[in-house]
């Protein structure tokens, strides 16, 4: 079943009149001028009372960019071109309602902030040995979680605060034995240019003496744009860790940034170099990706980019790019990433979602969450160099449709030993959902649709663990919402074994399939 999304008004209708009398460009010079800088938008992606601002921002951002090589049709031909093309409305997947096909029965909990009612913006939830660690970009605080098994109480402990915080890191940058919190500023939610982002790294115990953070903590990045991600890895081989920051940044400030430690400064010290200078980064996974014996880096790219980028190291943290996935269409919504092996081959997939609707506050027809098949040649079990090229190769396989995915994270959700996939969702049109799905495969590498949630919430991340300790994986997700201040915080559904069914798993589960 489908149903239909942004009808053009007769305002709308009216404005089309006033080009009765433009020519249409051609698709060749629509190809020519919007497709210069990345892939030209497809008519079919926005209905026709989309089209007039989209155009317009195409041209706005054309003329931002300082450009004179280029020699555009007129504005009102491309509008033309595309409104004779696209559609009246987008037809949208409706969402499932039938929420009782998961073979595993989940209970759902609201947790609430320690400060109380808050308009919740959680931005990154990390499962860490020693509880859930909760980041909230409007508060700033990176908290973390942990339960009493006995009693099922949370305890909430405040581990660190910055102006906006984007993610969190449990990684031991100084080599002290022990973990501190690598955390990233976004500096301001709005998107916009600004060098308000930073990095800072919160040393081991800085929590437990100072439960104000104050002084104590390490400025390794700061007046950038908008930091979305960072991760720690050893980039050169000289056994100390280096820091990889995705500097989301808009429109001119964004960037992929290496900040490499000095060997040779008896103080902590590290040198900046840019990776890449594009804006748009969102995700960073580190991982040898070529069987090389040194760490690579895989990063999603959204904006316009829309893709999925390896950068290969030659081992002195020198990086080459590869493109490993294009997105078909500018506006595709790439939200994230996430890497494990998930059909058990030896290598490591991705499992992309792209559902994100900020730009366009639309559902899209071709938001979905998609597995990106490992299909390489010459890759080697991990460590072990290969002694012949290595060919990166991924296959693209829609796992299912599913309307503003925004996250995934990736584990045995019903213990059956293979790898299953939850995946969380938010849209901004003010429309019921499916906010959460875990799709649970089967022997031949398919999966099964079990929806959780249907409703008007906003997840925009979610993570899997033990967080109970009861020998099972529980579903943590983020609540969001700028407008309204909520009770809750984050929502876990905790895993409670087998559910209790008359139904068998065929009759009552949506089924998608490897294609």
């Amino acid at each position: 079943m489908l149903s239909g999304c942004s009808r053009p008004s007769r305002q709308e209708s009216a404005s089309y009149d006033k080009l009765a009398d433009v020519t249409p460009a051609s698709a060749e010079a629509v190809v020519r001028f919007c497709g210069d800088c990345h892939v030209p938008p497809d008519p079919l992606t926005y209905p026709k009372g989309h089209w007039p601002q989209e155009v317009q921002r195409g041209f706005d951002f054309y003329s931002k960019s300082g450009r004179k090589d280029l020699r555009p049709p007129s504005q009102d031909s491309i509008l033309k071109y595309y409104l004779s093309l696209a559609p009246d409305e987008l037809q949208i997947p409706a969402p499932i309602e039938d929420l009782s096909s998961s073979p595993i029965r989940f209970r759902r909990e609201s947790i609430m902030s320690a400060a109380g009612k808050i308009k919740p913006a959680v931005s990154h939830l990390l499962a860490a040995d020693d509880g859930l660690y909760v980041t909230d970009m409007l508060s700033g605080q990176v908290c973390r979680i942990r339960w009493d098994r006995a009693s099922g109480q949370a305890e909430q402990q405040l581990c660190a605060q910055v102006k906006q915080a984007t993610h969190v890191e449990r990684v031991d940058l100084l080599g002290q034995g022990e973990a501190g919190l690598l955390v990233a500023d976004i500096g301001n939610m709005t998107p916009q240019d600004h060098q308000l982002g930073g990095v800072y790294y919160f040393p081991p115990g800085f929590a437990q003496a100072n439960p104000e953070p104050g002084s104590s903590r390490m400025e390794l990045l700061t007046d950038v744009g908008r930091v979305a991600d960072v991760k720690a890895g050893d980039f050169n081989g000289d056994g100390l860790l280096d820091v990889i920051v995705a500097v989301f940044g808009y429109h001119e400030s964004g960037k992929l940034e290496l900040l490499l430690r000095d060997p040779d400064s008896e103080e902590v010290r590290f040198t900046t170099t840019t990776v890449d200078p594009r804006h748009g980064a969102s995700h960073v996974w580190i991982h040898d990706i070529d069987s090389d014996a040194d760490l690579d880096l895989i990063v999603l790219h959204s904006q316009e980019f829309e893709s999925v980028t390896a950068y290969l190291n030659d081992g002195q943290a020198h990086f080459v790019p590869k493109i490993l996935y294009n997105g078909p269409v500018p506006d595709f919504g790439c939200s994230s990433i996430e890497i494990a092996d998930l059909d058990a081959d030896g290598d490591m997939d991705i499992v992309l979602t792209n559902g994100d609707s900020m730009d366009s506050n639309l559902a899209k027809p071709h938001h979905g969450v998609r597995w990106l098949e490992n299909r390489s040649e010459n890759i080697t079990a991990a460590g072990a160099p290969s002694n012949k090229p290595v060919r990166l190769l991924f296959q693209e396989h829609l796992i299912a449709p599913m309307v503003g995915a925004y996250g995934s994270a990736i584990a045995d959700l019903d213990g059956d030993g293979d790898l299953d996939i939850a995946a969380c969702g938010m849209i901004w049109d003010d429309s019921e959902i499916n906010t959460l799905i875990w799709f649970e495969q089967q022997p031949d590498h398919s999966f099964l649709r079990h929806c959780l949630d249907l409703s008007l919430d906003q997840h925009p991340c979610i993570e899997l663990g033990d967080f109970d300790n009861d020998g099972d994986v529980d579903i943590a997700v983020g609540e969001f919402d700028q407008f309204i201040p909520l009770e809750t915080w984050i929502s876990v559904w905790w895993n409670e074994g087998p559910a209790e069914t008359g139904l068998t798993r065929q009759e009552s589960a949506h089924r998608t399939s490897k294609s």
